[in-house]
């Protein structure tokens, strides 16, 4: 019974030791809040045209996010955050749009005025760069100002 609390106690630890610390985690949303447009973007390795990219915008609203193109929503949900990991983690569980139900794995970096986020491929690996190669989304945004 000793041996099993334990190993149960040594498992919460680790987990516990491992999770994004709530303060650095609601830091970073703070930072976060507010409309993006998009500056640039990549698509396997392809540039993608300016006047397209334009049209892009990311509304983040507490832990909530949205995209859209012009005034067409093209997908919502709510995002997680790791801060605490190189190069930060996003997760971008989708509730509306194509993609409903299913989970967009990303690592982004911001300076407070420019956010790059890239997006692996549905139901494929995190990027661990900045690439947009083998069907990752890469993509640049400025804070639209307040």
């Amino acid at each position: 019974m000793i041996v099993h609390v334990g190993i149960v106690l040594l498992a919460a630890l680790y987990t516990a030791a491992n999770e994004p610390q709530p303060e650095a985690v609601t830091k970073e949303l703070k930072l976060l809040q507010g409309t993006w447009r998009a500056v640039a973007g990549e698509e396997g390795g392809e540039k993608a045209p300016g006047k397209e990219v334009a049209r892009l915008t990311m509304i983040f609203d507490g832990d909530k996010f949205s995209a859209s193109v012009g005034i067409l929503p093209i997908m919502s949900g709510t995002i997680q955050l790791d801060p605490t990991k190189s190069p930060k983690t996003m997760n971008l569980l989708i509730k509306k749009g194509r993609s409903q139900g299913r989970v967009a794995e990303a690592i982004y970096e911001f300076d407070g005025k420019e956010l790059k986020i890239c997006l692996g491929e549905l139901g494929g690996d995190r990027p661990t760069e900045f690439k947009s190669d083998n069907g990752r989304h890469l993509m640049a945004y400025k804070r639209e100002k307040r």
